[in-house]
């Protein structure tokens, strides 16, 4: 029954602000460590985009930790808010598709594994609660992926328009 109470609930377990505060760290550690720059994405961006690219993952990860507290009341304006700034950002460095992509699951990725390490550091079961908070993410993360395709897409177009 302690174990069931312990992890029945998103909210007294794993608290927004505490994944917010294990993304950022985790992706500070993947900066740190090289992995950003190892990125073939991001070799293609300088120092100042570099910097606006943390500052996104920052803005990822502190509306992800809002989606959180709110249980995903409607987050939509906030997914395509994001996706249209990786979108901006990847067409200002020269990033292809592709590559916008990979920037964008650099950062998810780090901040899914954030909540997955949580989880384990805190002895936490898969319960239901769990299964929830991850579909949430999920669903926030997919949304801001395609708001991403979707503004890359027109920005591309807009580009081709230009030259012609």
């Amino acid at each position: 029954i302690e174990n069931w109470r312990i992890t029945s609930s998103i909210h007294e377990n794993l608290k927004p602000n505490e994944v917010f505060q294990l993304a950022i760290r985790k992706i500070r550690t993947n900066i740190a460590d090289g992995k950003l720059e190892q990125e073939p994405w991001s070799q293609k961006i300088d120092q100042n985009g570099r910097q606006h690219y943390r500052e996104s993952g920052r803005i990822l990860a502190y509306s992800l930790m809002n989606v959180l507290s709110k249980s995903g009341e409607n987050f939509g304006e906030d997914a395509k808010a994001i996706g249209f700034d990786y979108a901006t950002r990847a067409v200002r460095y020269g990033l292809s598709g592709q590559e916008a992509v990979r920037a964008f699951l650099f950062f998810s990725n780090s901040i899914l594994n954030s909540i997955l390490s949580a989880s384990q550091s805190a002895n936490m079961m898969m319960d239901d609660g769990m299964v929830k908070m991850i579909d949430l993410v999920n669903q926030f993360m997919d949304q801001i992926l395609l708001a991403l395709v979707e503004h890359y897409e027109r920005l591309r177009l807009e580009e081709l328009k230009k030259d012609q």
